[in-house]
């Protein structure tokens, strides 16, 4: 019996309407992210530790409003730090970004936040990341 959860699964993206996505040819469409038992996560936790620390001393014990906008950009880094890779998501204008570059640009962009609220759910639930049915 496998007990110990993986480091990253495949999570397989929705439309606005909750359909599955797939290609053309039948390929499924969405990322694959690391999860709570890996090393990304865990330097992504202690990232967000010390940015709240270091907000709460730059204002005074609080912790700042972001704008829309700023939120946005933070959540597409965050979680660009959690992607190991898009398959078959391409936004239209990475104009040739590659890598970081190309997550960033969809996670940040606002009409695909749908995409980025899922992947971001699904990144932090330790179930999404269950082991497969034999093994350690």
């Amino acid at each position: 019996m496998k007990i110990a959860a993986n480091e990253t699964a495949f999570c397989h993206a929705k439309d606005v309407k909750g359909n599955l996505l797939y290609t053309d040819d039948n390929q499924p469409v969405g990322a694959v992210l690391y999860g709570p038992a890996s090393d990304a996560y865990a330097a992504l936790q202690t990232k967000i530790e010390q940015r709240a620390e270091q907000e709460r001393a730059d204002n005074n014990g609080k912790l700042p409003t972001l704008t829309p906008e700023q939120q946005r950009q933070r959540t597409a880094e965050d979680l660009a730090d959690l992607t190991v890779g898009l398959l078959y998501l391409d936004h239209p204008n990475a104009g040739g970004k590659h890598g970081r570059d190309a997550v960033m640009a969809l996670y940040a962009d606002a009409r695909f936040g749908y995409l980025t609220k899922q992947f971001d759910r699904f990144a932090f639930a330790w179930g999404n990341f269950a082991p497969a049915s034999s093994g350690i």
